[in-house]
C-alpha cells in the first residue's frame, strides 16, 4: 500500500465509529446523536445508506451545496475523463441524462450498464446497449452510465477490476425485494470480496459501480438536524468530480 493511501485510510478510520443498536456508520461521534433522513446500517464488510422518501437525479458541473436542506446525500457516479479546471459535458463518461436533459459523454470501454430513474419514481439498471436504447425515452428522469457489478442476479464478467486489487469499492445497488441503496465497503477489501459480500450480505440483484479513490470519494449525506456528514475527507482529487448521483426530498 501507498504511504499515502495508508494515511487516507487511517484517517478514515480515525473518523468511524461503531455505533449502538445495530448502527455502523462512517461519521464522527457527535452524529451518534443525530435522527438521520435515512437508513444508515451496516454488514459484515459494508455499509449501506437507504434514503427515506426521496427523488433522484444526476448533477453535473457543481457539487450541490451543503447549505441546500433539500440535498439529502450525494456523490461521485460515472468517471471523469481529463483532469481539467473547467467544466464540459463531454468529459464525463457515457451518456447519462440529468433532470430529464439527455448529453453524451466521452466512450469508456469500461462501462457495460447503466441505471436509469424514470419521471414516475420507478428505476431500472441495463446492459449498455439496452440502456443506450432505453434513453430514447421521454419519462427518463436521470441516468448515468458506469461498470456493471452484478445484473438481474448475476455477477458481472470481465469484473472491471482485477479479483485481487483491494480498494474501498461503492456501487449504486438494488436489492432482492426491491430496495434502493448506496453501498460502501467499509474498508478496502479485494474486488472479488466486495462483489460476494454484495451478494451474501445484502442479497443485491442490481449494481452499478460509482467512481471512488482517494479524492474522488468524497462524499455527504444530510442529518434530520439540517447538518451533514462526509464520507471520506476532501483530498488533491476532489475538486475535480464532475458529476453527482444525487438524493433529494
Amino acid at each position: 500500500m501507498k504511504l499515502s493511501t495508508f494515511f487516507c485510510n487511517l484517517i478514515f478510520f480515525l473518523f468511524s465509529v461503531v455505533a449502538t443498536n445495530g448502527w455502523a456508520v462512517p461519521l464522527p461521534a457527535d452524529s451518534l446523536h443525530r435522527p438521520l433522513m435515512a437508513t444508515i446500517d451496516s454488514t459484515k464488510h459494508l455499509y449501506f445508506y437507504k434514503p427515506d422518501n426521496y427523488h433522484l437525479d444526476i448533477v453535473c458541473g457543481e457539487r450541490p451545496d451543503t447549505l441546500d436542506e433539500n440535498v439529502l446525500f450525494c456523490a461521485e457516479a460515472a468517471f471523469t475523463g481529463k483532469i481539467v479546471d473547467s467544466f464540459y459535458y463531454k468529459n464525463i463518461a457515457g451518456d447519462f441524462v440529468t433532470s430529464g436533459e439527455l448529453h453524451h459523454g466521452y466512450e469508456c470501454k469500461a462501462n457495460s450498464g447503466g441505471f436509469i430513474f424514470y419521471k414516475d419514481g420507478h428505476w431500472a439498471f441495463f446492459p449498455k446497449e439496452t440502456y443506450h436504447k432505453k434513453l430514447k425515452d421521454t419519462t427518463v428522469y436521470c441516468a448515468y452510465e458506469q461498470a456493471l457489478v452484478i445484473i438481474n442476479g448475476v455477477v458481472y464478467h470481465p469484473y472491471i477490476m482485477k479479483p485481487e486489487r483491494r480498494e474501498t469499492y461503492r456501487a449504486l445497488c438494488e436489492t432482492q425485494d426491491g430496495e434502493l441503496m448506496v453501498v460502501t465497503a467499509k474498508e478496502d477489501i479485494a474486488y472479488e470480496k466486495f462483489v460476494q459480500a454484495l451478494v451474501s450480505e445484502l442479497d443485491v440483484r442490481n449494481a452499478l459501480y460509482m467512481d471512488m479513490g482517494i479524492g474522488w470519494n468524497y462524499s455527504w449525506y444530510r442529518n434530520e438536524d439540517s447538518t451533514f456528514t462526509s464520507y471520506f475527507p476532501m483530498a488533491k482529487w476532489t475538486q475535480y468530480q464532475t458529476n453527482w448521483l444525487v438524493f433529494r426530498r
